[in-house]
């Protein structure tokens, strides 16, 4: 039984060793959040993109992840989604687009 105890610590030792290590950490700069924003306004923005910046927190960061958490409210707000969405993840309307243009002045 005790194996079994140690077994499991040195796993989660192993992997938050290799956590710590890692540089597949998501680190956005503010220039690529810039970008994310912009073609967010533009409606230009991958899949992929939005859904990695609005999911994985920002942790190096505290102003860049509270940028992404106002991004998260705001295109989750019905408010602001425009009926018009195509292929675009995240469809705004002009009222949207604003509070986006408004967040990316945050950054300058």
């Amino acid at each position: 039984m005790k194996w079994i105890f140690l077994i499991i610590i040195v796993f989660i030792v192993a992997i938050l060793i290799f956590q710590l290590i890692s540089n597949r950490t998501y680190k956005p700069t503010k220039e690529e959040i810039k970008e994310i924003l912009n073609k967010t306004i533009e409606g230009k923005l991958e899949l992929s993109d939005f859904d990695e910046f609005s999911s994985v927190k920002i942790h190096y960061n505290k102003e860049l992840e509270e940028i992404r958490l106002k991004y998260n409210r705001i295109v989750t707000n019905k408010e602001y989604n425009s009926t018009n969405n195509n292929t675009n993840p995240v469809p705004l309307n002009d009222k949207g687009k604003i509070e986006i243009k408004k967040l990316a002045g945050e950054l300058y």
